[in-house]
């Protein structure tokens, strides 16, 4: 070592005087106190602040560096991870999928309405943006060209006269279920154009609906005999109703279906002649006519099955001519205080399954008025009802009184159905007549009941009553009565309260109409004690919420 170095070192670190300067480690004292620096004290600061921010400076380029090799590496990965993917889809279960299981999942994915052709994501062209193996299944798959909705306006009658000209030819020689036209908006000046395309595959027709003026309707009368496989016919009006001024000839381009079983007409095409084989139907549905029309329709429809009617307006004199349907099993009405004659002029001695909806009329509000009609009707009939479904609507007044007086008219009845309003007519004195009690069975109503499904409404579900007679009816053992083991399903369905303020649904709920389990304490001990004891028995009590979630309340 220097000797003249080792002499000078502590020199040259040393001030005039012997004072040592000011060192980092100096700072300490001010960093563990509010003491003001010395000017020597500020300049080291200085010093120490820049020395610093020096290193951050070198490691955020460091950093920089770092990120740019990382974000480089990523990018490789990311690439070599498609490729890993890709590679790895030659093994896909899918690939290995036969075609006609691929066929019946495309079958899946778009069955459940008819495919409207302008609607691009509902359509069989969807399946073959995936690849190519996907379009020819597609394309071969027959069935997916079966059930088109044609609705031949200005925006889809382009889509439609490509479905016409192209897919109907895909289906092959399957059945077609098609609906022309649609009740809200006007036909295309083109739409006459496609129907000559359509019309070709008529001896395909299985189901059609129309929904079309009288200047389309009538070009189906080159179609006349040549629907060999028609069995169902839905003739409803583009118009309020059709003035027969302008469609004064009648429509027989169905005339020569021979297997047209079923048949739906709206009150705006009842006023055209309609030449059918009537007396070959087996099912009818008319909507919104008037009794005067629908009467001589029904006379000449000897072999009808099933009747819906709804919305009947009184069109008398009908003259009161009973009309007798003798196979006519199962019927469903939809009447008011107006159009309840028609309870005067059916017989039906077959009818087995009956649903009867009814409204009020504005003009008119009231009781069931034509409860003595109605019974005449069952009376005249001499026929053995099994099934009953009531809906009554706000306002129709169905009471206490109604309900007995029917079931009373009904002995043979297994099935009830109680909807909507006619919950309230269900009372305690109801109940009790329903109730079996040892030695008055020839009071009891419907004895043979083995179905009963209601709607629960607060204010009118009476739980004690209620539960006691299901507790009479579910009686074990081997002498007991028939009576009292008959009843074998019990549905109570809840919904949310109506209202048509829907900004106050929430509010509404919070109040009187909601649904409280101990509303039906009794009625759930004595289910759960029927689904324990009673093996076989079908017991539910569902409450659909405000957004379709259900909620069992025998499972909670």
């Amino acid at each position: 070592m220097d000797p003249l170095g080792a002499s000078q070192s502590p020199v040259a670190h040393t001030h005039i005087g012997g004072k040592q300067p000011p060192s980092e480690s100096t700072l300490s004292h001010l960093l563990k106190s509010n003491h003001p620096p010395t000017l020597e004290e500020e300049a080291l600061t200085h010093t120490v602040l820049n020395r610093i921010r020096s290193d951050i400076a070198a490691i955020d380029e460091e950093i920089a560096r770092a990120r740019a090799v990382v974000d480089g590496l990523l990018c490789k990965r990311e690439a070599m991870e498609v490729k890993l993917n890709e590679h790895a889809r030659i093994f896909s279960t899918l690939r290995r999928v036969p075609p006609e299981i691929l066929s019946q999942i495309f079958l899946f994915c778009l069955s459940g309405r008819p495919v409207e052709p302008h609607d691009y994501f509902t359509t069989p062209r969807v399946l073959g943006m995936v690849c190519n193996r996907w379009r020819y299944v597609a394309r071969t798959t027959p069935e997916l060209y079966t059930c088109f909705h044609f609705l031949m306006t200005d925006a889809s009658i382009k889509a439609d006269a490509i479905a016409a000209k192209t897919w109907l030819s895909r289906s092959g020689e399957l059945p077609l279920f098609l609906i022309f036209g649609t009740s809200d908006d006007i036909p295309s000046p083109l739409a006459h154009t496609i129907l000559d395309d359509i019309f070709m595959h008529c001896h395909r027709w299985k189901e059609i609906t129309l929904f079309l003026p009288h200047d389309l309707v009538a070009q189906f009368a080159t179609i006349k005999g040549r629907t060999p496989s028609l069995e169902y016919l839905g003739f409803l009006s583009a118009q309020e109703r059709i003035d027969v001024r302008i469609w004064p000839l009648p429509l027989d381009a169905f005339q020569d279906a021979p297997l047209l079983k079923s048949l739906y007409l709206d009150g705006g095409v009842f006023n055209v002649t309609l030449n059918l084989a009537w007396h070959a139907l087996t099912e009818l549905r008319l909507d919104d006519g008037l009794s005067t029309l629908v009467m001589p329709m029904l006379r000449d429809c000897l072999s009808l099955e099933t009747l819906e009617i709804s919305d009947i307006e009184d069109g008398y004199p009908t003259g009161h001519l009973i009309v007798e349907l003798p196979n006519l099993h199962t019927l469903n009405l939809t009447i008011d205080t107006i159009s309840y004659h028609i309870f005067a002029e059916l017989k039906l001695p077959a009818l087995r399954h009956l649903v009867l909806h009814l409204c009020p009329y504005p003009e008119e509000p009231g009781g069931w008025s034509y409860r003595e009609e109605f019974l005449s009707l069952l009376s005249r009939s001499k026929c053995s009802i099994q099934s009953l479904q009531l809906v009554c609507e706000p306002g129709s007044e169905f009471s206490e009184v109604d309900l007995i007086a029917c079931l009373e008219a009904v002995p043979s009845l297994t099935k009830l159905h109680i909807r909507d309003d006619a919950t309230y007519a269900l009372t305690r004195a109801a109940l009790h007549r329903m109730t079996y009690r040892e030695g008055k069975a020839a009071a009891l109503l419907a004895p043979h009941l083995q179905t009963l499904k209601i709607d629960w409404r607060r204010g009118a579900f009476e739980d004690a009553a209620f539960a006691g007679m299901v507790a009479s009816r579910c009686a074990i053992g081997p002498h007991v009565s028939p009576a009292r083991t008959s009843l074998q399903v019990i549905e109570i369905d809840i919904f949310p309260p109506e209202d048509e303020d829907e900004d106050d649904f929430e509010a509404n709920m919070m109040k009187e109409d909601g649904f409280e389990p101990r509303l039906l304490f009794e009625t759930l001990r004595v289910l759960r004690n029927c689904k324990l004891d009673c093996l076989g028995m079908t017991v539910k009590v569902i409450e659909v919420g405000q957004y379709g979630e259900q909620t069992d309340w025998l499972r909670v």
